[in-house]
């Protein structure tokens, strides 16, 4: 087992045209930053020697998100903060402890 800070930066061009008001709203990029914990179990014998991996985020990771066209102008600025927690609930229940991912490296692993 092991803990590392995660930075991922992730560039992002995603627009949504609204026509009402004949504009786009936008996502340039998404930050994301925290502490992952990383186990390797159980071992096996044979190569590579790990039938599964878990990996989990201690805490709830830090989100930045830059937001594009009307989104970014004042009276939207809720609208980021209303992407920011829908990102953070998402992430939450799918990554933070108690929940983990897994990925079976051995497909009769049972993690």
């Amino acid at each position: 087992q092991f803990d590392m800070d995660v930075l991922w930066d992730g560039l992002c061009d995603i627009q949504i045209r609204v026509p009402k008001i004949k504009s786009n709203l936008g996502v340039r990029s998404i930050k994301l930053y925290g502490r992952m914990s990383v186990i390797f179990k159980p071992l096996t014998q044979e190569l590579p020697c790990i039938a599964g991996i878990t990996y989990t985020f201690i805490n709830s990771p830090h989100i930045s998100i830059d937001l594009t066209g009307l989104a970014s102008i004042g009276e939207f600025s809720a609208l980021d903060g209303t992407v920011k927690q829908a990102l953070k609930d998402a992430l939450d229940g799918m990554i933070v402890l108690p929940h983990r991912m897994a990925y079976k490296m051995d497909e009769t692993c049972n993690i």
